[in-house]
């Protein structure tokens, strides 16, 4: 066996002996070219693979794009926690002049410093996708907005989708149902008041009938059948105020009621005065109504009530504040241009210059901080342009203001 093995080896080195040495060289190095042509060929074809997928990876996005482009959604695309692109929307939502500059950045610099640490807590813990944030445009300006935030794979890369949404009309729109709701309740606790005081007498006139029926029982003396109907329609009639000044005081609170409706403008006008006469009488305030004319309206009368409510019990609390002696306040309507005109004129001595135009504002007021909060006009003024798609406008007179209310006549 040895010996076959030792044979094999010696004719190997006997055939090696007589090639020639550049024979060796020329056949070491033509192998190695073909193994080095092997390798290149195999690198080349993953990069062509690599290539096309990368191709294939921006044409996807480039679609995506292209895409979000065409819709009113703000949004930007994160890879590796940072921004990859901004929508034109976003570029409109942030003020930015050259987004460029902000491209390979983390979106928490548009994040509101007070508001970061909760939301890389909740994408750590991956509680939630949808985020109520404070964000910080280019020029400084916060918005409240909300985000969702949505994972999506493209040809093996993770990239995040943050649709933004500016919510601060929805903000804007809860703080004014906020303050309607207290200018409500407010309302409200006066015209209790107001109730209170219009019951007074006829109670007192109730008591009287019931007293004189008890003495006439007590004496043993016979009531008349004239005294007796005298005496029931008196019962009816100071029950029936009552109950009119209640369902009239319901009418108002049904403020939420948004049924559009044909109405004569006089009615409700003419309900809020009836409701503040005892206010009216303890400041001895002049009210002159013949002007006052009835003209068909398509809307809510309780908000045209609430309006007038809130212009009426400013002019209480100026005469309240100043003292004033022998106020007068004159309410008119009439129809001119195809609007119909609610013009209410006070001569009391007028709104300062100095915040005339800026009267319909929020916190502004005239009176004492304490006793007022300054929202009162403004409410107003929100009444009569969001929600009836009218005007609300004041005017100096010669002897003091006109609040003037312009409204559409529909059909």
């Amino acid at each position: 066996m040895k010996r076959t093995l030792l044979s094999k080896l010696l004719v190997c080195f006997l055939f090696l002996t007589q090639l020639h040495a550049s024979d060796i060289l020329h056949t070491v190095i033509l192998d190695l070219e073909i193994i080095f042509g092997i390798v290149l060929l195999i690198l080349l074809a993953k990069y062509l693979k690599n290539l096309k997928q990368k191709r294939e990876l921006q044409t996807s996005l480039d679609l995506f794009k292209t895409a979000i482009n065409y819709t009113m959604t703000s949004v930007i695309i994160i890879k590796n926690k940072e921004i990859e692109y901004f929508s034109d929307e976003a570029k409109k939502l942030f003020v930015l002049e050259d987004s460029s500059q902000f491209i390979g950045n983390g979106f928490l610099k548009f994040v509101h410093k007070n508001y970061r640490e909760a939301i890389i807590k909740d994408i750590k813990n991956k509680e939630k996708d949808i985020y109520d944030v404070l964000l910080i445009k280019e020029n400084k300006e916060s918005f409240p907005a909300l985000i969702q935030s949505k994972e999506m794979k493209i040809e093996n890369e993770v990239f995040y989708v943050l649709s933004i949404m500016d919510i601060t009309s929805i903000k804007r729109q809860e703080q004014e149902r906020f303050l309607f709701h207290e200018s409500k309740l407010s309302s409200m606790g006066s015209l209790v008041g107001n109730i209170a005081h219009q019951w007074r007498q006829p109670l007192i006139q109730l008591g009287n009938i019931v007293l004189k029926l008890d003495a006439a029982q007590m004496f043993d003396k016979k009531i008349e059948s004239n005294d007796l109907i005298e005496y029931t329609n008196e019962i009816k009639t100071t029950v029936r105020f009552m109950s009119e000044t209640i369902n009239t005081f319901q009418d108002f609170y049904q403020l939420e009621n948004h049924n559009v409706v044909m109405f004569d403008v006089k009615k409700p006008i003419t309900d809020i005065l009836n409701m503040l006469s005892g206010r009216f009488s303890n400041f001895f305030i002049q009210i002159d109504i013949k002007d006052l004319n009835s003209i068909e309206f398509k809307g809510v009368p309780s908000e045209l009530a609430h309006t007038i409510l809130i212009l009426f019990e400013n002019i209480i609390e100026i005469v309240e504040n100043k003292q004033v002696k022998n106020a007068k306040v004159k309410i008119s309507t009439y129809v001119k241009n195809g609007h119909i005109i609610i013009e209410i004129e006070d001569n009391l001595e007028g709104i300062d210059e100095k915040i005339m135009e800026i009267i319909f504002e929020p916190y502004v007021t005239t009176k004492i901080k304490k006793q007022s909060t300054g929202m009162g006009l403004y409410i107003a003024k929100t009444i009569v342009e969001n929600k009836m798609n009218g005007i609300l406008s004041a005017q100096n007179s010669s002897n003091g203001a006109i609040f003037k209310i312009r409204l559409p006549i529909k059909k």
